[in-house]
C-alpha cells in the first residue's frame, strides 16, 4: 500500500504472520527521492488508528503510532491528537509507557513503567543493598517552558501488561504519600529530553529515604517500622499480596491531572 503528498509518501508491507492473531506491518515514510526518512514497526491496530486518526481527526497522513526500528523501546515515535486541549500516545509497555501534551495549561504528562526488582537504597545515611519492590508507575508533570518537573507520582501496580484500566497502589515503604513523591531537598533536572523521564527514578531510590509518611497502612506486612521493613525485604522480592490500593486506577488519575 503506498500514499503520496507532494513531497513524502509511505508504504506498508505485512510481515508472514499476517493472518495470525497479533499481525503487524512496516511502515516506511521516504522523500520525493525515495530516500528512506523514518521506518516503523507496529501491529494491524496500531496501523489502522492511525488511518483513522488521518481521516476523522485531520492528523497529517504520515503521523504513525509505533516504535521507529533500529531505536531504543524508549522512544516515542507517533502521538495522536485528541480533541484540541492535548495529544497523548496510546498505553504501551516498556521503559515510557504514556505521554500526554497538554496545550492548555502547558504541561507534558509522562507515564514511566520500572518492573518489579530489588534496589539499592539508603536509609538516612545507611546504604542497603537489594531492596525488593515491586512493579511501579512513576508519573511526572512537566511545565513546557522551565522544562522542570512539576510534580512527580509514584504507586506500585500489580498488573504485567498496563492499561487505562490498570489499578494503582500505594508505594509500600516512605517519602510517597497519596502517590505523590516527596524528593526533599534532591532536585530533579531540567528535561531536555522526554527520555530522561526513563532514568529519573534512579535518582529517587539513590536519594535517601527517611520515615516520612511511613506509618503501618501503608502496606499489608503487619511491620511498623521502616528500617525493619526494609530489612526484611533484603535480597527478596516484594510481595503484591502486601500492596494496599489507592482505589484509582491509571485512567482516572491521568484524567485528573490532565484537567489542570
Amino acid at each position: 500500500m503506498n500514499n503520496r503528498d507532494s513531497q513524502r509518501h509511505y508504504s506498508v508491507t505485512w510481515t508472514e504472520g499476517v493472518h495470525s492473531s497479533i499481525p503487524t506491518c512496516q511502515v516506511q515514510i521516504k522523500n520525493q527521492n525515495n530516500v528512506v526518512l523514518s521506518d516503523y514497526s507496529m501491529t494491524f491496530n496500531q496501523f489502522a488508528e492511525a488511518i483513522i486518526d488521518t481521516e476523522l481527526r485531520e492528523l497529517h497522513p504520515l503521523t504513525i503510532i509505533g516504535h521507529r526500528k533500529g531505536m531504543e523501546r524508549l522512544s516515542i515515535c507517533g502521538i495522536r491528537k485528541v480533541g484540541k486541549p492535548s495529544y497523548e500516545t496510546p498505553f504501551m509497555n516498556k521503559g515510557i509507557v504514556k505521554y500526554i501534551r497538554i496545550e492548555k495549561s502547558k504541561k507534558e504528562v509522562v507515564v514511566c513503567s520500572v518492573p518489579k526488582q530489588k534496589w539499592d537504597m539508603y536509609y538516612y545515611n545507611d546504604a542497603l543493598g537489594k531492596i525488593g519492590h515491586p512493579h511501579l508507575l512513576f508519573v511526572y508533570l512537566i511545565d513546557m517552558k522551565s522544562r522542570r518537573v512539576d510534580q512527580m507520582f509514584c504507586f506500585a501496580i500489580k498488573q504485567s501488561r498496563i492499561s487505562s484500566d490498570t489499578e494503582l497502589f500505594k508505594y509500600p515503604y516512605a517519602n510517597v504519600t497519596n502517590g505523590s513523591v516527596c524528593m526533599g531537598g534532591n532536585s530533579l533536572p531540567t528535561i531536555t529530553d522526554i527520555n530522561q523521564c526513563a532514568t529519573l527514578h534512579n535518582l529517587f531510590f539513590g536519594s535517601p529515604s527517611t520515615n516520612c509518611y511511613f506509618d503501618g497502612h501503608r502496606n499489608t506486612s503487619g511491620i511498623t517500622e521502616l528500617r525493619e521493613l526494609y530489612s526484611k525485604m533484603q535480597d527478596t522480592d516484594f510481595p503484591d499480596a502486601w500492596l494496599l490500593s489507592e482505589k484509582i486506577t491509571i485512567q482516572q488519575l491521568l484524567e485528573k491531572q490532565t484537567k489542570i
